[in-house]
């Protein structure tokens, strides 16, 4: 439903508390598949301290930036992400975004373990 959605986001483009220019410049980045605006809404919520948020549009603009073929740029975006989401606890989250980027080929990186050497 995609002029539903236009329309909404033409409803909050008017004057309004900064959250709702930070929501309206996620959905409109979700609605076009333009990851600038989710990245520019993420940091409005990291300046508000609303982490959580910030962390899922983070996500939401990895996805989009996966999508782009800006694999790179997806990679730091979803680190970013599960950075957030750890901080919080929010564990379910991280595997929704590890489900999420799978099909891209992005993975989380585990820390890898030294083994002693033998004799050790």
């Amino acid at each position: 439903e995609p002029q539903r959605a236009h329309q909404a986001l033409r409803l909050l483009d008017v004057d309004g508390p900064p959250a709702h220019a930070a929501a309206a410049a996620h959905c409109r980045g979700l609605v076009t598949g333009d990851p600038e605006p989710v990245l520019t809404a993420a940091g409005h919520y990291r300046v508000a301290g609303r982490l959580l948020k910030q962390a899922k549009a983070t996500e939401d603009a990895a996805i989009l930036l996966a999508e782009s073929d800006r694999l790179d740029e997806a990679r730091a975006a979803f680190r970013g992400a599960l950075t957030a989401y750890t901080g919080m606890g929010a564990v379910w989250d991280v595997r929704r975004a590890e489900g999420r980027m799978q099909p891209f080929g992005i993975r989380r990186a585990h820390a890898v373990r030294q083994r002693a050497a033998a004799g050790e």
